[in-house]
């Protein structure tokens, strides 16, 4: 199997870490407070990073982090960090289906409404809603489903690693957006228009630490991820640049994407682009282009994370990380349906990644 250089590894690292994570920050900063967000970000990063080095070091030759936790523990550790795992990674896919749904729907339906207004036709392809019975929240999981359903069988995974570092460019991207977005055109304010100081500390800090704590999550896909890499002696090094990475990008989307908008009539969503709906300005390019470059992130993301709950499932049950193309069909397809249903009935993406990490 090819292996991958270090820029694409601790890409890879970051891409995957980002994920769905990065648009909830600034709704987690609001329910925090501003300094005590920029804290938990950075010292829950910290302890993450720290336990993820351990990983590293200690797992050369485990071929899974459970494997790791056998040999160190004995069986009920192997199990343990089996059935956590499993869940994190579970709700992880869950989170990423619910946000590819709404990113698709809400992108799809402001290019329509950008087309109407260019062609002067309000009845064009839709109603005046944006939806009908073939275009709403509800068709597009379904969409998603059968997208990506075949992308998420392959079964080389150099390529899905190879992928995954292309979503750096939709962080980038959306990172400079927000921060330009939000400094330039919305306005930084630590003061509202009665004179109230923007919350430092909120009660609800305990939110914005389980969100972190599933957003800087990658321990049970780090050895898988490392096993491709070209300079293994780089390890450590490449995943401290990972987290390095991660966390200001958290720090920056959260804090400022906060201090833009906390004091303003629309309260902050879960997740961030939607308040451009509210204000009416998503059909600027820039948004458009955002939500586009999100999405195509997240696509390189979610196959990741089958793939990692594919080996550790059938790694540990069958011993084989690829028993099949009938076991690998049957796992994914199961896992994406659930996806799909919370995404249909329950998506609320950010409680789903906050009862996760919590």
């Amino acid at each position: 199997e090819k292996k991958q250089s270090d820029i694409k590894l601790i890409f890879s690292i970051w891409n995957t870490m980002m994920g769905s994570s990065l648009l909830g920050l600034p709704w987690g900063f609001g329910q925090s407070g501003l300094t005590m967000g920029f804290f938990l970000v950075f010292f829950i990063g910290a302890l993450c990073a720290y336990t993820c080095i351990l990983i590293v070091q200690n797992g050369k030759d485990s071929a899974d982090f459970f494997y790791l936790c056998n040999d160190y523990l004995g069986k009920w550790g192997k199990w343990l960090c089996w059935i956590s795992s499993i869940a994190v990674l579970l709700g992880g896919v869950i989170a990423y289906d619910i946000l590819m749904s709404e990113i698709l729907f809400s992108s799809v339906s402001s290019v329509v409404t950008v087309i109407k207004n260019f062609i002067d036709n309000p009845n064009f392809p839709t109603s005046a809603t944006g939806t009908n019975w073939w275009w709403n929240e509800k068709v597009t999981p379904i969409i998603v489903f059968v997208v990506m359903f075949p992308i998420c069988n392959m079964k080389n995974f150099g390529i899905i690693v190879t992928i995954n570092s292309l979503g750096v460019i939709s962080i980038a991207y959306t990172v400079v957006f927000i921060v330009l977005q939000c400094t330039f055109e919305q306005g930084l304010e630590f003061k509202n228009s009665e004179g109230d100081v923007i919350p430092q500390i909120n009660d609800g800090l305990f939110v914005l630490a389980g969100l972190l704590s599933i957003s800087f999550y990658i321990h049970g896909m780090i050895l898988p991820i490392i096993k491709s890499a070209k300079n293994p002696q780089n390890n450590v090094r490449n995943v401290i640049c990972g987290y390095t990475l991660v966390a200001f990008s958290y720090a920056i989307v959260g804090g400022i994407g906060y201090l833009g908008y906390w004091y303003g009539s629309v309260p902050i969503p879960e997740e961030f682009l939607q308040i451009y709906d509210s204000y009416g300005t998503n059909t600027k390019i820039g948004v458009i282009l955002a939500n586009f470059l999100l999405l195509f992130q997240l696509t390189t993301v979610f196959p990741l994370l089958l793939l990692i709950i594919r080996i550790q499932v059938y790694g540990l049950i069958l011993n084989s990380q690829y028993p099949g193309k009938l076991y690998v069909y049957g796992l994914n397809f199961a896992l994406i349906l659930i996806g799909t249903l919370f995404s249909l009935f329950y998506s609320s993406f950010a409680s789903v990644l906050s009862i996760t990490g919590a």
